[in-house]
């Protein structure tokens, strides 16, 4: 995700704000079109709960074949050529994957994707020539595969190399997560109730008390922030203005605590129980509504598992 390995620090800040506007209902996906008529416009498919496509009226679906990998529905934008496509996800998504082709087999697509407004991602992908010339141009189309690895919630998509050629796509697949973490009851009041949790947060009656756990989920108290000065922080005056950065409120040792711009509290602990991650739980305040747990790869930056709770 950022080109080199980036130390644990690095990591944590660019954790932080990667999640500042993280939310929604994780789900996967797996979408082939083949629901939709022949010349239905993208942006009308609105039947899919966290996912929407904007390709400016010119993307939509076509029936009519002509490609190799690809079969039955596509879409793309054939008549409006050169128009990129932008699929968005309400929760990140990993594991994303989707069949293309391109209208000159010297072409190529380019692919740009981004999670909460940091580009994640950037390639430009050849095809392999395949199928009969379609939609009208000279052929033979060349076609592939994009596969993305990392957490991303908003992908562009438009030609390379060749401006103003057709591009169709198929075969939209996500998950929402590498792997879901299980959650458990541990018969306490833990926010984070994760068996695998390097740290136990709580909010107890007048602060947050955050307590380490090793491997057999054996605790030890770390610190704790009362509950007046996390909701002091950004005062000014006698009207309470929110903080414009994320702010550390406690700090001991590879445990934090901070408030982020949205009011949520985020716990990171760097390293993990596995020395190559950085854990992270998320949730609205206190009392807690919403919580987010999130492990990323130290070496990439990447989200190995997210998971709402």
């Amino acid at each position: 995700m950022f080109g080199r390995r980036l130390p644990v620090a690095g990591i944590v800040l660019c954790v932080i704000l990667l999640l500042w506007g993280a939310a929604g209902t994780a789900r996967a996906y797996a979408i082939d079109f083949e629901a939709y008529p022949d010349g239905y416009n993208v942006e009308s498919i609105m039947d899919i709960p966290g996912v929407s496509f904007y390709g400016v009226a010119g993307w939509h679906v076509y029936a009519g074949g002509g490609f190799g990998i690809m079969t039955g529905n596509v879409i793309t934008n054939f008549n409006h050529e050169g128009m990129p496509l932008t699929i968005t996800f309400s929760a990140p998504q990993t594991n994303v994957s989707f069949k293309f082709g391109i209208s000159y087999d010297l072409c190529q697509v380019s692919v740009n994707a981004s999670l909460n407004g940091l580009n994640v991602y950037s390639a430009t992908i050849p095809g392999s020539a395949s199928g009969a010339p379609g939609l009208g141009v000279p052929g033979p189309w060349a076609e592939g595969v994009v596969t993305l690895n990392t957490a991303v919630d908003h992908i562009n998509i438009h030609d390379y190399l060749c401006p103003g050629q057709t591009v169709a796509i198929d075969d939209l697949t996500s998950s929402a997560s590498t792997s879901a973490p299980v959650f458990w009851q541990p018969h306490d009041h833990r926010l984070n109730p994760h068996p695998a949790a390097p740290a136990a947060a709580y909010c107890d009656e007048d602060r947050v008390t955050v307590y380490g756990l090793d491997e057999a989920q054996r605790g030890f108290h770390v610190f704790a922030v009362s509950l007046e000065e996390i909701q002091a922080i950004g005062r000014e005056g006698p009207v309470p203005v929110g903080p414009r950065d994320p702010v550390v409120l406690r700090q001991e040792g590879r445990y934090a605590l901070y408030r982020l711009p949205s009011g949520a509290l985020m716990l990171v602990v760097a390293p993990g129980h596995d020395p190559g991650e950085v854990y992270t739980y998320t949730w609205d305040g206190c009392p807690m509504t919403w919580g987010e747990t999130a492990v990323w790869d130290i070496a990439t930056g990447g989200l190995r598992s997210w998971h709402r709770n």
